[in-house]
C-alpha cells in the first residue's frame, strides 16, 4: 500500500512538473513569446558586456593618468628645486593623480555591478520577466551613460594634466 501511494505521488509530482513543458509545446505563440524573451535577455547581456568593454577602456585609462602624474611628480621632486612654482605644480598634479585614482576605483566597481547584471541576466532560472526586463534596460541604458560621461572626464582631466604642464615652468 505504502509502495503504491508513494508511486501515485511520483507519478503526480512528473506530470505537475510535464505541464508547462506541454503547455508550451502546444502553444505556438507562447514558444514565440518565450524565445523573443531569450533573444532580448541575449541582447542584453551582449549590451552589457559592450558597457563594460568600455569601463574597462576608462579605468584602464585612469590607470595610465595616475601612473603618468606619478612619474611626473617624481621627476619634479628629484630636481630639488624649491622654487615655489614648482612646488604649486606639484600640488595641482597630485591633486589630478588623486582624480585620476578616484576615477579608476569608481571604474572598477562600476564594471563590477556591471558583471553582477550581465551574470543576472544570463541565468535562466532568474526571475527575468515582465517588468524586471524593462527595469535592466534602464540600468543598463543608465550605466552607458555614465561610462560616456567618465570618459568625457577623463578627456577633461588629461586636458587639465596638459596645461599645468605647459603653463607651469620646469624649473632649473
Amino acid at each position: 500500500m505504502r509502495t503504491t501511494t508513494s508511486n501515485t505521488w511520483t507519478a503526480v509530482v512528473v506530470v505537475l512538473l510535464a505541464l508547462p513543458h506541454a503547455a508550451t509545446a502546444q502553444n505556438p505563440a507562447m514558444q514565440q513569446q518565450m524565445q523573443e524573451q531569450v533573444q532580448r535577455m541575449q541582447e542584453h547581456a551582449r549590451q552589457i558586456t559592450e558597457s563594460m568593454r568600455q569601463m574597462a577602456n576608462v579605468q584602464e585609462r585612469a590607470h595610465q593618468i595616475e601612473q603618468q602624474l606619478v612619474r611626473e611628480m617624481e621627476q619634479h621632486r628629484m630636481q630639488r628645486d624649491t622654487d615655489v612654482q614648482i612646488a604649486e605644480r606639484l600640488r595641482y598634479e597630485e591633486r589630478l593623480r588623486e582624480m585620476a585614482h578616484s576615477m579608476n576605483v569608481g571604474a572598477q566597481e562600476m564594471h563590477r555591478a556591471m558583471e553582477q547584471l550581465r551574470n543576472m541576466v544570463e541565468q535562466a532560472e532568474a526571475p527575468y520577466r515582465g517588468n524586471m526586463e524593462q527595469e535592466v534596460e534602464r540600468l543598463r541604458n543608465h550605466w552607458k551613460l555614465m561610462a560616456d560621461s567618465m570618459e568625457e572626464g577623463l578627456r577633461l582631466l588629461e586636458q587639465l594634466r596638459n596645461r599645468v604642464q605647459t603653463s607651469a615652468p620646469t624649473g632649473g
